[in-house]
């Protein structure tokens, strides 16, 4: 006897989709997959209002407007001068914008990067233009021989340390969370920190001793 394969309804269901292999189930995996892509594009543009640091592209677009400013070939001459700078003080909001470095026959003042910060939205974000090229920053500071930002106060609060330049170059202000430095030098550029923020002793507690 053969067997009938149609059902009642006179439909074959050899080719209906097995269980388990729900069409809906592939296009909501498409769905997160596309998701996925723009949470990516997302994480790479969003500065929360407490990150230390600044978005790719950010740094990105702020690098080139160096560049371009001063006609250089590359951004790592732009890395160049930003190392130059801030080692002499320049993520400090209080450092005077006339702070002026020659570099590549150019003269570099502090208070035209400013500008360019302001101009690519990142004013007042020296220090976190600092953090996002950190170990980059360290790399060319170590070439070019000039010690951190808080080498010499550092030095005078462990006058029994000497310091290689390797480690010199590691000693700013914001090298403090950079991984890449090592974790001893990390500890002095916070100790440091909490000394500058701890209050001096009035007169009297100075006599008094309390």
């Amino acid at each position: 006897m053969t067997t009938d394969t149609n059902f009642p309804d006179g439909n074959n269901r050899d080719n209906e989709p097995q269980s388990g292999s729900n069409p809906n189930n592939r296009t909501a995996s498409s769905s997160s997959s596309s998701f996925d892509e723009i949470l990516a594009q997302e994480k790479a543009r969003l500065t929360l209002p407490r990150s230390n640091i600044l978005p790719p592209q950010i740094v990105d677009a702020i690098l080139t407007a160096i560049a371009q400013k001063y006609n250089f070939p590359s951004n790592d001459h732009s890395i160049a001068v930003l190392t130059v700078l801030f080692h002499q003080g320049g993520t400090a909001r209080s450092c005077d914008g006339n702070l002026t470095i020659p570099m590549f026959e150019k003269e570099i003042k502090l208070s035209e990067i400013r500008k360019i910060l302001k101009e690519q939205n990142a004013a007042k974000c020296e220090r976190k233009l600092a953090k996002s090229l950190a170990t980059k920053i360290h790399e060319i500071a170590k070439k070019l021989g000039i010690p951190g930002n808080l080498y010499n106060l550092i030095s005078r609060e462990n006058p029994g340390r000497s310091f290689l330049l390797d480690e010199q170059c590691w000693l700013s202000d914001f090298q403090a969370t950079n991984e890449d430095a090592p974790a001893s030098l990390r500890e002095l550029i916070n100790n440091s920190f909490k000394k500058q923020q701890k209050p001096n002793p009035s007169p009297k507690q100075k006599k008094t001793g309390k």
